[in-house]
């Protein structure tokens, strides 16, 4: 796990003392070593910051040039499979110097060329300088999990983990992307698709690589998607769970590989608990490996998970490690939030994992697993999951089924209305639906003048055509919902040197999960229907049949009213000075919030977008530090 750098000059030299402050952005990212390349002819140059995790010798040092010395790598990530890529490709007469999947990764291009990206199982972002060819090979994994920005200026291309390192290239413009603001102000959304709060700024999509030759002229090519069309064979409820279950359990026994300590996060719910009790039993046969977990918890009940908590470490026999967080905690570490984010957050959750994480670096686990991407591969979001499942038993005609999953809901959750709410959501014309959502979380008037709302993430014939919600379920991993997650989940852990790995996107089991029956998801106003079989007998049974969801929610309505009033309310008074959002929309917000009837993400996302201007745009801020 690192963070990279690099330019390509379009015949022009590259400035070492620009890579070097590049590189120097990025050393939270990597704090155990760093270097930078410049080629021969000083028009290409790489960086990279180490998080020493495989093979903690020196021998792991970037930028690593392949044994012939034509190619030069700058990675970030892991290859989960890089011990038996490593075996494959030394049968194949390629030698190995190191005990690294950074090594793996230049043997496998120099084997398969731009295709060796389908062989990674892992979570990736790397460029290649392949001086035989002349061009910069930039990648990224199937999902985004690791970060990789460029900008394309006249005469050189820059790139980065992070957009801070691209703002220490002083001619990388800092203008705002208006429709970026727009969306994420009036439906919460940010990370859905190649556009950032920078106008000039873009980020290479998941499962996508970039060849980009001296003249400047780009090839982009997307190397994975889901094929929304496939069916799994007609099969019981048992063997399907079973088959669930054991390309979980390989998922997680990959991510596994570490020559550094590894422990997890848990929330208390089914996704992480189901991590925890599956990493604890493959860890059974190694009575030295003592399993940390690592917990948020409140004083707030209606949003703290304790006895959830409490009831997976007693069952699972894990050493558990607690953080409680207020309000106050935010507040101090604000500034220094804000800046490891690189653009706006839309919700004050993210702070929770942001709380973990230093709590994981302060016991010196380096590496968590984490339970992240289950909602979006088996339906975890009540809103989609049961709209479009009922919506599929709606236009297949099948309205007693329907009827009966009303009454189930009715049952479970205690208001069928809410699902016939959720139906008629997904019944909504698309091209009315923001305006419906707007208009249901009263952010109307929050949208920038020159701004609006579109999202430019392209859509394909065969998922226009697949079944309704698992065309919902792509939605949401590949626009709505889990890109912003995978980037704040890469800032807050990154910011504390931790490494996080997500064992429910292991592509495999992404596959398999998009292949199942919908009844497999849901039944019986129940989701998740396959993990919850799966872990029968693995995880409590009171995890097992929660019903309820809370998200790593904060108590952020009682923060705004007690330790961080004074920071909302000088944030927004900033805000209406600019006069980018109309004042008295901002005061709206505010005034209705006080008085009980408004929405606190309303508040945050306006509140976080002038701090975030301060710092990025208007550069008032110098860097916070979060050593601490």
């Amino acid at each position: 796990m690192c963070g990279i750098a690099g330019i390509l000059g379009f015949g022009r030299p590259v400035s070492a003392q620009v890579l070097a402050a590049m590189n120097r952005t990025l050393v939270h990212r990597g704090p155990d070593d760093g270097g930078e390349w410049i080629s021969p002819d000083g028009q290409v140059g790489l960086a990279n910051r180490r998080l020493a995790i495989l093979d903690l010798s020196p021998a792991g040092h970037q930028p690593m040039s392949s044994l012939d010395g034509a190619q030069w790598l700058a990675f970030n990530g892991e290859i989960y499979n890089y011990l038996e890529l490593r075996q494959d490709l030394a049968t194949r007469g390629h030698l190995f110097r190191t005990h690294t999947d950074t090594e793996v990764v230049l043997a496998g291009y120099s084997e398969w060329g731009e295709r060796c990206v389908e062989q990674f199982n892992g979570m990736f972002a790397f460029a290649i300088w392949d001086a035989r060819r002349e061009v910069l090979f930039i990648a990224r994994d199937r999902f985004g999990e690791k970060p990789l920005y460029y900008v394309q200026l006249s005469d050189r291309l820059v790139f980065a983990s992070e957009i801070k390192a691209l703002l220490a290239d002083r001619d990388v413009p800092r203008r705002l992307d208006d429709v970026v603001v727009g969306r994420y102000l009036a439906l919460a959304l940010v990370d859905c698709d190649e556009r950032t709060f920078f106008a000039d700024v873009k980020q290479l999509p998941a499962a996508h690589t970039l060849t980009i030759g001296r003249d400047g002229r780009t090839a982009f090519r997307r190397y994975w998607d889901l094929d929304l069309q496939v069916d799994r064979p007609p099969a019981s409820d048992g063997d399907l769970a079973g088959e669930f279950r054991a390309l979980l359990t390989d998922a997680v026994n990959i991510r596994l590989r570490s020559d550094v300590a590894v422990g997890s996060s848990l929330s208390g719910g089914l996704d992480s608990s189901s991590i925890v009790c599956t990493m604890s039993a493959l860890l059974a046969g190694h009575p030295t490996a003592t399993q940390k977990t690592f917990s948020a918890r409140y004083r707030d009940s209606s949003t703290d998970e304790g006895r959830f908590i409490e009831s997976v470490v007693n069952q699972s026999g894990v050493e558990p490690h607690y953080v409680w967080i207020e309000g106050r905690d935010l507040a101090d570490d604000l500034d220094g939030f804000v800046w490891h984010q690189d653009e706006p957050v839309a919700h004050t959750s993210q702070f929770a994992q942001w709380k973990v994480m230093k709590l994981a670096r302060d016991c010196g686990v380096t590496v968590l697993l984490d339970g992240q991407g289950a909602d979006e591969i088996i339906g975890g979001y009540p809103s989609p999951t049961f709209g479009y499942r009922y919506a599929e038993m709606l236009a297949g005609g099948h309205g007693v089924t329907l009827l009966r999953e009303l009454a189930a809901f009715q049952r479970h959750h205690g208001n069928a209305a809410v699902a016939l709410r959720y139906l008629a959501g997904a019944l909504l014309p698309k091209g009315l639906k923001s305006a419906a959502r707007r208009r249901f979380n009263g952010t109307a008037g929050l949208v920038a003048p020159s701004g609006g709302t579109r999202v430019t993430a392209p859509t394909s014939r065969a998922v226009a055509s697949a079944p309704m919600l698992r065309r919902a379920l792509y939605e949401t991993l590949t626009v709505t919902s889990l890109p912003s997650l995978l980037r704040y989940g890469d800032r807050n852990s990154m910011a504390f040197s931790r490494e996080a790995r997500l064992p429910f996107l292991d592509h495999r089991l992404v596959e398999f999960a998009y292949s199942l029956p919908s009844d497999q998801l849901v039944r019986q106003a129940t989701t998740k229907g396959v993990l919850r079989r799966a872990m029968s007998g693995v995880i409590p049974d009171m995890v097992r049949d929660r019903m309820d969801k809370i998200g790593f929610a904060t108590p952020e309505r009682d923060w705004f009213a007690g330790a961080l009033r004074p920071c909302i309310e000088g944030a927004l008074s900033d805000l209406k000075r600019r006069g980018l959002i109309p004042p008295a929309a901002v005061d709206e917000q505010w005034t209705r919030l006080v008085a009980g009837r408004g929405r606190s993400g309303n508040v945050w996302r306006l509140a976080n977008l002038e701090l975030w201007m301060q710092q990025f745009i208007d550069r008032t801020s110098s860097v916070p530090d979060v050593a601490a």
